[in-house]
């Protein structure tokens, strides 16, 4: 599969423009991050094999996205659903062997990957589950490493008004309501209110990648008590599994 995805990717795009770059190297992270999480929920071959696919194609249109923007415009752009429609373009899919009977499940993790919530319908389909925690955490471990990663309209790290009621009450922060640096980082830090696997938080937690995201933005003394109620969250859901294990 590795193989037909960097053909499309060479073949189209300009591996060289930082944006195409990144993206090529995420989507291969996720796709690692996504076998390994299937392989902790013990799940069949078959379905590891399946969701290592969907984590290295859940990004499949982000790459024509920064084509025709020059940048990730994802208020206007739904890669998410856009990827679906890329993939089923010429029966694109089809290089990847996947079967008609696993096609629903992939294009469902593929266009749900990014949205706020899942439908109803497939909120308890485990690969749409699997894929949002590993972009989640490649994308916190991105910001962790990455001081140019935070972009915002205003250059500062306020927090809005909104932002800060959501965030208290433990709700994902909506990309729409972002107007600061400080919006944004805690957009990403409410990221770990939506994660479904105690391996994911285990794989946040063991890697530092909260705290170094902390260090790695200057160590913004407003923000701190922020990135102290994610750490609370994430050790309180750990511990919570493991008594509930012994």
């Amino acid at each position: 599969m590795y193989r037909e995805f960097e053909e499309y990717i060479f073949n189209n795009y300009d591996i060289k423009l930082l944006g195409i770059n990144r993206k090529y190297y995420h989507s291969k992270r996720v796709a690692i991050l996504s076998k390994k999480i299937a392989e902790n929920l013990n799940l069949s071959l078959h379905d590891v094999k399946l969701a290592t696919t969907i984590g290295l194609l859940h990004d499949i249109a982000r790459f024509f996205e920064y084509d025709l923007f020059g940048k990730f415009n994802s208020q206007h752009f739904d890669h998410g659903k856009y990827g679906v429609k890329l993939l089923k373009e010429d029966d694109y899919i089809k290089k990847y062997n996947v079967s008609e009977e696993d096609l629903d499940d992939l294009y469902a993790a593929i266009y749900y990957h990014n949205k706020y919530a899942i439908s109803r319908k497939y909120q308890n389909n485990k690969f749409c589950k699997i894929i949002r925690d590993a972009d989640k955490i490649d994308i916190i471990y991105l910001v962790s490493i990455h001081q140019n990663m935070i972009t915002a309209s205003i250059e500062n790290y306020t927090v809005s008004p909104k932002v800060y009621k959501d965030f208290n009450k433990g709700k994902c922060i909506k990309e729409k309501d972002v107007k600061t640096k400080g919006d944004k980082i805690l957009n990403i830090l409410s990221f770990i209110y939506d994660i479904n696997y105690t391996y994911s938080l285990k794989v946040i937690k063991e890697n530092n990648y909260i705290e170094e995201m902390f260090n790695n933005l200057g160590k913004p003394e407003n923000l701190k008590p922020y990135f102290e109620i994610i750490n609370r969250v994430i050790n309180q859901k750990i511990e919570k599994e493991d008594w509930l294990k012994c």
